[in-house]
């Protein structure tokens, strides 16, 4: 019946508009009556037909698990919400995960996640929380305006996951998804002019490494004008060379230097760093700059969701990840110096041994030594530039713990 009535409908008007390029054709497929208005009748409804009224309940019954499953889902929302507040993000991420197995086009949960998932540094994480969120509005609202606010969370918190990973050019395109739907909001403007800063300080690297490349290129063609050339290979025995202990001694002396490329400079190579980076831009800029992990394909094609196999990809750690690692490790062997370790069963004896001492004596030598570089280096990047300093912001949280030093304590307050 209302199929009839929709037709009627729809060739009435057209006969009053005639020919009309007003009418909205694609609306009208998806038009149906007002079952209220009075012309309409009641609906022929089945009474008193059995199967009609099993289907009836079934319908009611599914209705009302939907909504205790809303109900509950909404709940773990805000005890997440509450840890949150409480500066507990491992625990509001469970809350939320909770959550979402009750309901899983609750956008608010997805955003709140990709929050607490910044917090705690897991990037791709919060780039496939936010993830979900935009593939539902795409998919089920044709479009972002429909569910505006969830929509500005999830661009803005995944472009700063991509910021954390580098992704420049992804996280300039989501920050201006950003700012069409909230045209006036002033941190998202912010974050997307230092955004595009980056963006052309990362090509600028790209500029350097080609111009660096093009002499050795040169020579290479040169060579190859030239003719073929003889090459002679000596092979040696690795066997000689080590002996019974010399492959262990070269060991410990090769780990002893491993992961601290600053403890590996002699103070004159490492006062020409700190000269360096001050003075020349571009040298700051190589310093900071990662490689590799490009590609083209990271968006899906008509879609703003990112293909994670492409975000997962690793890029080749800058000399700042090198050092940043340099402060995690500072961090943590002096917490071990001063105590701060997670202390044994009162049933369990701690036995001390002669290696003991040598690992307190090689913490020392890396602290003195490393300590006071990765705080001269900080500082140097982070009064050069906003980027800079935005970039070296994650190592603030591993030599936090150097300022119980007296010798430190003035670096890092100033830092």
């Amino acid at each position: 019946q209302w199929r009839k009535d929709k037709w009627l409908r729809w060739k009435k008007s057209q006969k009053l508009l005639g020919k009309s390029r007003n009418i909205n054709y694609k609306a009208w497929e998806y038009w149906e009556p007002d079952t209220e208005s009075e012309d309409e009748g009641e609906p022929i409804v089945p009474r008193d037909n059995p199967e009609f009224m099993a289907m009836e309940m079934d319908m009611k019954e599914r209705h009302k698990k939907a909504a205790d499953k809303a109900k509950t889902a909404e709940k773990c929302r805000q005890r997440g919400n509450e840890c949150m507040k409480s500066g507990d993000f491992v625990g509001a991420i469970e809350h939320y995960d909770e959550g979402l197995e009750y309901k899983r086009d609750n956008k608010a949960l997805w955003t709140n996640k990709a929050l607490a998932e910044l917090k705690i540094f897991r990037w791709h994480d919060a780039v496939a929380s936010c993830n979900k969120v935009i593939e539902y509005t795409e998919i089920f609202e044709d479009g972002f305006k429909k569910s505006a606010d969830p929509c500005f969370k999830a661009f803005t918190r995944r472009a700063a996951a991509l910021r954390a990973l580098h992704r420049w050019e992804e996280a300039a395109e989501d920050l201006e998804d950003a700012l069409r739907l909230f045209p006036k909001d002033r941190e998202a403007r912010d974050l997307l002019e230092k955004t595009k800063a980056a963006l052309a300080e990362s090509k600028t690297v790209e500029d350097l490494e080609k111009a660096a490349a093009a002499p050795a290129l040169e020579e290479v063609e040169e060579v190859v004008r030239e003719g073929p050339v003889r090459i002679e290979i000596e092979e040696e025995s690795s066997e000689e060379e080590e002996g019974p202990e010399g492959g262990a001694a070269a060991e410990g002396a090769t780990s002893k230097h491993a992961g601290s490329a600053l403890r590996s400079l002699s103070q004159k190579d490492y006062k020409a760093l700190l000269k360096g980076l001050g003075k020349d831009e571009s040298e700051r800029v190589k310093f900071c700059a990662r490689r590799g992990g490009k590609n083209d394909s990271i968006k899906k094609e008509d879609s703003r969701k990112l293909d994670m196999r492409q975000i997962e990809e690793v890029m080749d750690p800058s000399k700042l990840d090198e050092l940043i690692k340099d402060a995690e490790r500072a961090g943590l062997l002096w917490k071990k110096r001063q105590g701060q370790v997670v202390p044994l069963r009162s049933d369990v004896k701690y036995l001390s041994s002669t290696t003991d001492k040598d690992e307190d004596d090689e913490a020392a030598s890396f602290l003195g030594t490393v300590v006071p570089r990765v705080l001269g280096v900080l500082h140097v990047l982070s009064s050069s530039s906003d980027h800079h300093c935005a970039l070296t912001a994650p190592a603030v949280r591993h030599v936090w713990p150097l300022i119980t030093n007296s010798d430190w304590r003035h670096a890092v307050l100033e830092l």
